[in-house]
């Protein structure tokens, strides 16, 4: 619940609030029993929180790194939850002027989850097409907006 509420303090621009949110629920964590199962919130859910909660906040180097473990240690299996940090991550790539880069990462994001496209998908895929906007000379950025719409509009999109 304080993961969830720092996301929606980030999301407002509230980065003292946010980071806030982030220490107490990480601090929750300590001591508390080991659980398995890809329903449960764990610490690599959390660290997934936490490097979207930086980006979100104007810290998209922070973001960067804490995206790059929170995807070491996600489980396989999580394919929404994968894409999702790695559109994050694409995000971060496209702050930091690596649009080559970030269109690859973005695309590799609609691969992992091309079989289980959902709304948060399908929004996050879109807003990532929005933030590439400005360079739609591009050969990579014009390939990820086909990629986009052929993915979104196939007829698994938005099932899982």
């Amino acid at each position: 619940m304080t993961a969830q509420l720092a996301r929606a303090y980030a999301t407002h621009g509230d980065s003292g609030a946010a980071l806030r949110s982030l220490d107490e629920a990480s601090s929750s964590f300590e001591g508390a029993d080991k659980a398995g199962g890809i329903d449960f919130f764990d610490e690599a859910r959390l660290s997934g929180i936490a490097g979207t909660c930086n980006l979100l906040i104007g810290y998209p180097a922070a973001a960067s790194q804490i995206l790059a473990v929170a995807l070491d240690n996600r489980a396989p299996r999580d394919l929404k939850g994968r894409a999702l940090l790695t559109m994050d991550l694409a995000s971060c790539l496209i702050a930091a002027g690596e649009i080559e880069e970030a269109c690859t990462v973005a695309g590799t994001a609609l691969n992992v989850a091309c079989d289980s496209i959902v709304q948060p998908i399908a929004i996050r895929a879109r807003a990532l097409r929005h933030e590439l906007q400005p360079w739609t000379e591009l050969g990579s950025v014009q390939a990820f907006g086909e990629h986009v719409r052929a993915q979104l509009s196939s007829p698994a999109a938005l099932e899982g």
